[in-house]
């Protein structure tokens, strides 16, 4: 099994990154794999106990995303106390990747305008 941590970083060096999403309310980290930096993960917080997460992979390291991985991405939020993550992407082939991920508890809401919507419980 991976070596998967999250380490806190500060908004000013990720904005690049997640240039369409919304930075109020957020916690941003680092996203390190077998002590290898892959990529930047943002929590935004909803309510109380729901969140959104954004997920940024360097492209080197896409192709070599593993199930570890996305299941530590999935997990991480409740760790924090959350109760429920949405999702969003414009990308079809993310959409496919995460209607793949039910048994993970990933569940597809609906598309609103470019976006597909996706909720974990």
């Amino acid at each position: 099994m991976s070596n998967i941590f999250f380490e806190s970083i500060e908004q000013c060096q990720i904005e690049k990154f997640f240039n369409n999403f919304s930075f109020e309310n957020c916690v941003f980290f680092e996203l390190v794999s077998n002590n290898v930096s892959i990529g930047f993960y943002g929590v935004k917080t909803i309510t109380e106990k729901i969140c959104e997460i954004s997920l940024y992979i360097y492209e080197k390291y896409r192709g070599k995303f593993t199930k570890d991985v996305t299941k530590k991405c999935l997990e991480f939020p409740f760790i924090l106390g959350f109760n429920k993550i949405i999702i969003r992407t414009e990308s079809e082939k993310m959409r496919r990747f995460l209607c793949k991920l039910t048994k993970y508890g990933v569940n597809y809401l609906f598309k609103h305008y470019d976006n597909y919507l996706f909720e974990v419980s």
